[in-house]
């Protein structure tokens, strides 16, 4: 796709050298062996301006290229919501083929509707809780909306994001095609997509992590290829024929080996200090085969995003009171916001005292995570013996922590029960 997009926009000569770009772009790589909405999404939406494209040098006029570029961006939207900034981009080439008279007004209408409604119609195939059950689905968007701007991400962080995904020789001729691109003439969809880009920017700032910056890859991509292929032209025209011979492969080879050892090294990371994987090596190095009780959650969060048990140990109901306990953040730091803020979830939850409830969760839940997390040990005697907690290491998803718990069976018990040290200033 990042070869037709940029064939279309360029030519068949910036597309290849945007292939080879792109596989040098590391943070895409190691996503795609993940369940990472953002790979998906960016697809999506490329498709989107893909069509476009090719809506720009027909017109606006066929039912059939608005049912496609909607279906495209109801996929992309229900991957990621902040996809749904294409809209404004068919918008602009629909105004565009009408105002260059290749299509009516009428007919550029009928084909922004056709495009809206088969989006909706398909982000509903991918999400039918927006229709089966759309106060949950209400609460999700909420929850979703807040991790992009709850937190402010200082500007080093940002730049750091950016280059995890696009590293220096990216942006380097990404730049250089940047340059090339404002002095020839332009395209509206290719000018529409940058303007969305910069809208999408401007969403995600607040709480920029490197995963929100794959949607830019492409975009770099094909903005490095329009670049390198400029280069290489200039070179062929202006340059000594001998030193280019001598110089170009041996720049090309260099680029590829740092491309690939980055790549390698950005995949390894992914996986290495994520808390889910540190997890089952703490349980096999420390626990003997057997149950284990994983505390419960309100089901805000799917099954999957939880750590995963070894083989030859099982999760049990904590009201088992195994000998084991794990806690992972992921699952309680719903229950842990809704103890601090009654007022977040209200009409999935009661903060009546002594029938608090949070979605799935109970009174009896409560208690047992305020004996547990904050020490009150009223029916729950256990005590924190290990914490795995995210490394300082470049991953968009290092984990949340990961609380182990040991059954006390002594007496007297400890006096000072050890607290998570999310939870110390509580």
């Amino acid at each position: 796709l990042v070869w037709r997009f940029t064939e279309r926009a360029f030519g068949p000569g910036p597309a290849l050298w945007a292939l080879a770009a792109f596989n040098l772009m590391a943070w895409s790589i190691g996503s795609t062996a993940l369940i990472q909405t953002d790979v998906p999404s960016t697809v999506g939406l490329l498709l989107v301006f893909y069509l476009l494209l090719g809506v720009e040098r027909s017109s606006a006029s066929s039912l059939r290229s608005a049912t496609g570029i909607g279906a495209a961006l109801g996929a992309a939207v229900a991957m990621k919501y902040p996809a749904a900034i294409g809209l404004v981009a068919i918008v602009i080439v629909a105004v565009h083929s009408w105002r260059r008279g290749a299509a009516s007004p009428a007919r550029c209408a009928l084909f922004l509707g056709v495009s809206i409604v088969a989006g909706a119609l398909t982000f509903i195939v991918f999400v039918p809780g927006a229709v089966t059950d759309y106060e949950l689905f209400e609460l999700a968007l909420r929850y979703e909306s807040t991790k992009a701007t709850d937190s402010y991400v200082p500007l080093l962080r940002v730049w750091r994001s950016l280059v995890y995904n696009l590293p220096p020789w990216v942006l380097a001729t990404t730049a250089i095609g940047l340059v090339v691109w404002i002095r020839r003439p332009k395209s509206v969809t290719f000018t529409a997509g940058l303007i969305c880009m910069a809208l999408y920017f401007a969403i995600m700032r607040p709480g920029f992590k490197p995963d929100y910056a794959i949607m830019f890859t492409p975009w770099a991509a094909a903005l490095s290829g329009l670049g390198l292929w400029s280069l290489g032209r200039t070179w062929r025209a202006d340059g000594p024929r001998s030193v280019a011979r001598a110089v170009l492969p041996a720049l090309a080879v260099l680029v590829v080996v740092a491309g690939h050892g980055y790549s390698g090294w950005v995949v390894v990371q992914r996986y290495a200090g994520d808390t889910r994987y540190r997890f089952q090596h703490w349980v096999e190095e420390n626990i003997p085969p057997g149950p284990i009780g994983y505390g419960p959650y309100p089901g805000l969060q799917f099954d999957w995003s939880a750590p995963r048990e070894p083989i030859g140990w099982e999760f049990v109901s904590v009201y088992e009171k195994p000998k084991w306990i794990v806690l992972a953040e992921r699952h309680y730091q719903a229950l842990v916001r809704f103890m601090d803020d009654p007022t977040l979830f209200p009409q999935h939850s009661s903060s009546v005292p002594g029938a608090r409830r949070l979605l799935g969760l109970t009174e009896q839940d409560f208690q047992f995570y305020e004996d547990l997390l904050l020490g009150e040990r009223r029916d729950f005697r256990y005590e924190l013996v290990e914490e795995l907690l995210p490394l300082d290491v470049p991953l968009d998803k290092t984990g949340k922590p990961v609380l182990f718990y040991r059954r006390l069976d002594v007496e007297p018990m400890p006096l000072e029960p050890r607290l998570p040290s999310a939870l110390m200033d509580r």
